[in-house]
């Protein structure tokens, strides 16, 4: 629980920053364990969740690129 944990307060401290947000509103305790699952360190279970916040940022980022 402690990795759940260390993710949430990451992503809360990172809120407005590389797709935190999204693990804030959208991902529930179970989604965060099943990412992190093969991590063996809290800092991992950061990296991990960070990579596919990073994704989801960046297609964010592509779709507002077309509005305009």
């Amino acid at each position: 629980m402690d990795k759940i944990k260390a993710v949430r307060d990451y992503a809360v401290a990172h809120y407005e920053t590389g797709g935190w947000d999204y693990v804030v509103e959208a991902w529930n305790e179970d989604y965060i364990s099943r990412v992190t699952a093969n991590c063996k360190s809290e800092a991992g279970a950061i990296r991990a969740v960070g990579k596919i916040a990073a994704i989801l940022d960046g297609e964010r980022k592509e779709v507002e690129s077309t509005i305009w």
